[in-house]
């Protein structure tokens, strides 16, 4: 019962308690400002940090990527190296290879006349 009626009191406005209740107000007001602006505050940084996980993350595959394709690189290097070493033992190997590859060059480069031979050969005989 006294506490419903000091409740009451409380509830009523009064003329002696007027600038206090002011200054509490103010000073409420000014506190949730601050709150607010904390926690805006915060909500960005949250944000920025989400964006720097997710950089992060992307940053990671891209190092997997670029790994990735070097490995396959290097398988094929190691192939070439491993099917070359053979081909360079002595110096008639070394000698015979430079042939070969500047044969297979010169063919290369003279297709178009080597159809025309090879059709000329076969198709009209003499």
């Amino acid at each position: 019962m006294i506490l419903k009626w000091y409740l009451t009191w409380l509830l009523q406005p009064h003329p002696l308690m007027s600038p206090v209740l002011c200054v509490l107000q103010e000073a409420l007001e000014s506190c949730q400002t601050r709150l607010a602006t904390l926690e805006l505050h915060q909500q960005q940084q949250q944000v920025v940090q989400s964006e720097n996980a997710n950089a992060k993350v992307l940053l990671g595959k891209c190092i997997n990527i670029l790994l990735a394709i070097m490995t396959v690189i290097l398988v094929c290097v190691s192939t070439v190296a491993k099917f070359s070493i053979p081909l360079m033992k002595s110096r008639l190997h070394i000698m015979c290879t430079i042939c070969a590859v500047m044969f297979i060059f010169i063919c290369w480069k003279k297709w178009d006349q080597l159809q025309c031979l090879t059709e000329h050969i076969f198709i009209y005989p003499l």
